[in-house]
């Protein structure tokens, strides 16, 4: 059976300058989920993984990780992959993924055969002595994602991943990524801004409403796994779910306009 991983009641998130960014905001996130949030632009979107992360406080409510109180980070339990590169650019692809292994703890003997392995599961076995500066976009996040597989949280928090990409390369990636988090099916909390994607990689898609964020809605996403991007979008249950998707949120879109 799987057991509640995250759990957000009623929660508060305020900044140091005073702007509300979630209020009254509820989530719970079983173990194994990979749970989409989507929402108008400064709806608390990241401010939510950045809760989770332990980065930022919450002024009221419960968040609970694990059945614990979030109260700052906790080592070695998230893995985060921003929307910008954060990689470290003096170090090679390996030298990257070798970095993770450090922090995780792992005895420096098993990092050149762990490294290696995860290189080789994202497609860079022939990359592993590059630099960032010397890879594409796309080997980059590749990199990123070798570099989560190394690191092996339970929960990993991704912040619009592949918006910078071009529109092949994000499908290859997508796809690449789905097929990764098919082998051991840990909990992802996804934002993104494309609706398209929520629902080809989630489970279940968050709609948040307009400034101050709280849910408006949790749509599950009533498509069979294992899927690729393509076999989702010509998924019978695909438009029926876009539409309600962006119908639900194009309301939210209106009223951030309006303020």
């Amino acid at each position: 059976m799987s057991r509640q991983l995250i759990s957000a009641s009623r929660i508060t998130i305020r900044h140091a300058n005073g702007f509300v960014a979630l209020e009254d905001f509820s989530l719970q996130v079983e173990e194994g989920e990979f749970v989409g949030i989507v929402g108008p632009s400064g709806c608390g979107k990241t401010t939510f993984l950045d809760a989770v992360a332990g980065l930022i406080p919450v002024a009221s409510g419960e968040l609970l990780f694990n059945g614990h109180a979030v109260k700052g980070v906790v080592p070695g339990e998230v893995g985060y992959l921003f929307q910008k590169d954060s990689l470290l650019p003096w170090r090679t692809a390996y030298g990257n993924v070798c970095a993770a292994l450090e922090l995780k703890g792992v005895p420096k003997a098993e990092w050149p055969a762990r490294a290696n392995e995860v290189l080789h599961k994202v497609g860079l076995g022939r990359f592993t002595d590059r630099y960032p500066s010397q890879l594409s976009g796309g080997m980059r996040r590749r990199v990123q994602l070798a570099v989560l597989l190394a690191f092996d949280p339970p929960v990993i928090l991704m912040d619009e991943p592949f918006g910078a990409l071009d529109a092949q390369t994000r499908t290859i990636i997508e796809d690449d990524f789905l097929r990764l988090w098919g082998e051991n099916r840990k909990t992802v909390l996804f934002v993104t801004h494309d609706l398209e994607e929520a629902i080809c990689m989630c489970d279940r898609v968050v709609i948040l409403t307009a400034h101050p964020g709280t849910v408006k809605e949790v749509l599950h996403v009533p498509l069979p796994r294992p899927r690729t991007v393509d076999e989702a979008k010509f998924a019978d249950g695909f438009q029926p779910t876009l539409r309600t998707l962006s119908t639900s949120l194009r309301a939210e879109v209106g009223r951030t306009l309006a303020l």
